[in-house]
């Protein structure tokens, strides 16, 4: 088999397949439109999350320290948000 030939049943296969609409919708259009959609609304959402742990502030609970840690207590202790 030539490349001539090879060459036109790719010609031909391509052509066939650009006639049915659903190839064309599901191979080229749908992705062209979905991945940049799913993209911004996975950053939207990325986006709300880190904004959400920026407002929140952690608590810890120190049980029965032993008196070596009292000047991190007191460090923590003086930390406190508004």
């Amino acid at each position: 088999m030539n490349w001539s030939d090879i060459w036109v049943l790719y010609r031909r296969e391509l052509r066939s397949a650009f006639r049915d609409r659903t190839i064309v919708m599901n191979g080229i259009l749908v992705p062209v439109f979905m991945y940049p959609i799913m993209m911004w609304v996975m950053m939207t959402g990325l986006m709300f999350v880190l904004g959400q742990m920026d407002r929140e502030s952690s608590r810890l609970v120190i049980l029965d320290p032993p008196p070596e840690h009292s000047a991190l207590l007191d460090t923590l202790g003086a930390q406190t948000n508004p």
